[in-house]
């Protein structure tokens, strides 16, 4: 497992550039950490009969599509998502490992066609979460508030 030091929660609606940029930072580092741990090293090769391989195939790269536009939302997640971000990185990663392995000499594979699922359902609450904090923050008024926030979002992408 990565280890993740924890930095101080940023819970913004509109973040300023040094938020911004410590939520890439936060991204970014975190990808080393996993990626230094090899998270996906001793995972058990999973045999996919080939009745189930289409299926696999068509959900794999549903998922794929899902994590590749997760990936270049992480930084923005980050700002207000901060205790979900380390598992949808690690999901970020598993993906990019698993399609590295399908598409080798001899697909191989590690992640279950059960876990494909979960995971895609996991992307998908954490967007409806990061869209339901956008939605609410349009409520407050930003300026005053100091953009804080503690609402029900959060508790969404808990699960994942």
């Amino acid at each position: 497992m990565c280890q993740h030091q924890k930095a101080p929660r940023v819970f913004c609606i509109h973040p300023t550039p040094a938020q911004q940029q410590a939520s890439v930072a936060l991204v970014e580092r975190l990808k080393i950490e996993c990626k230094e741990s090899s998270p996906f090293a001793n995972r058990l090769l999973h045999d996919i009969p080939d009745a189930q391989r289409l299926e696999y195939l068509s959900d794999f790269e549903q998922l794929q599509r899902l994590i590749t536009e997760l990936d270049h939302e992480l930084p923005h997640y980050a700002c207000v998502m901060e205790d979900a971000i380390r598992k949808l990185v690690l999901m970020v990663l598993a993906v990019q490992q698993q399609r590295e392995l399908l598409f080798s000499g001899v697909p191989k594979y590690f992640l279950p066609l059960d876990r494909i699922k979960g995971m895609m359902q996991q992307v998908q609450s954490a967007a409806e979460a990061f869209e339901t904090f956008a939605m609410s923050a349009q409520h407050f008024d930003v300026a005053s508030s100091g953009a804080q926030w503690a609402s029900e979002g959060s508790e969404q992408v808990r699960d994942i």
